[in-house]
């Protein structure tokens, strides 16, 4: 399997909401990142749409197929150690392939697979992050990093001969962060063919989305939708994975050097309209749920 998306479906398996062998079916916009050879990768998300899973698989691919290191870092200590029993525990668990490739997993935060190493650490100690030479470096929620020290992080991979480097992250701050490093890329979103009236489209708000509720205990909220810009037919969210299984990124900026990202939790599976209302109608309320639903929301 010499595609990382080949490699994924074969090897990773999968716990809840979608057991089994991992397939794109519902996560479809996750295909072209996976196999995207770009140097540097920008993931500029909201929650639940797959990005971690993502960086995970480039991660194991990496290590099985092509022997490389990986150095994938986290905000602090605590999120590098929660990363190793919440993420890599339970993938090797339910992946025998992955459970016979990986020899040595104690360390928290050092597991070996052969001659490669996976190397977990938080962005916080620099000691920690010095002297490791690796040609993978993943860099997981960008804007809860000490940002200082994020050069450092970058030069363990400058005496590879071949490099890649994946930034990914909810942003917080508009040319801050992930969002800085989002709007030097060819900023790609998804496209695809809307099933009502055939024409391409993406989803943005507030034009894709209606709220049928003006307050949260209000039962109309249950009727809350999403619709195509275009014609302004509802898109069901049970038939997401139809409708956006054609989907394609398409690039804002073709001559960037780097190859960017972006995503809201309107594509979402796992979030229905109604939460999403939810959240809507909450940061109407208050300022600090507001940024959340920015943030978290509409990446």
């Amino acid at each position: 399997y010499t595609r990382c998306s080949k490699w994924s479906q074969a090897y990773r398996v999968m716990g809840q909401p979608f057991p089994g062998n991992w397939t794109f079916k519902y996560h479809p916009w996750l295909r072209k990142m996976h196999d995207c050879d770009s140097q540097v990768i920008v993931g500029q998300k909201s929650a639940q749409v797959g990005f971690t899973e993502f960086a995970l698989n480039k991660t194991f691919y990496n290590i099985d197929i092509k022997g490389n290191s990986v150095l994938y870092v986290l905000p602090t200590e605590s999120d590098a150690s929660d990363f190793s029993a919440s993420r890599f525990d339970p993938a090797l668990e339910l992946s025998p392939h992955l459970n016979k490739l990986f020899s040595d997993v104690k360390n928290v935060a050092l597991k070996r697979a052969g001659s490669a190493s996976l190397f977990v650490r938080g962005s916080r100690s620099k000691n920690k992050l010095k002297s490791i030479p690796v040609p993978i470096i993943i860099l997981d929620e960008l804007d809860e990093f000490e940002q200082k020290n994020i050069p450092l992080v970058k030069e363990r991979s400058s005496g590879q001969v071949e490099s890649q480097l994946i930034q990914i992250s909810t942003p917080t701050i508009d040319g801050y962060g992930i969002n800085k490093e989002f709007l030097l890329s060819t900023q790609n979103y998804v496209y695809f063919r809307c099933p009502s009236c055939s024409r391409w489209t993406d989803l943005i708000f507030p034009d894709c989305f209606v709220c049928t509720a003006e307050k949260l205990d209000d039962k109309n909220i249950d009727q809350s939708y999403i619709q195509c810009k275009e014609c302004k037919n509802i898109l069901p969210h049970e038939t997401k994975p139809e409708w956006l299984a054609d989907g394609n990124w398409i690039p804002s900026f073709t001559n960037a050097e780097y190859e960017g990202f972006q995503i809201s939790q309107l594509y979402s599976y796992t979030v229905s309209p109604k939460r999403f209302a939810e959240s809507f109608l909450r940061s109407m309320m208050d300022v600090t749920e507001e940024q959340e639903f920015f943030n978290s929301k509409l990446g």
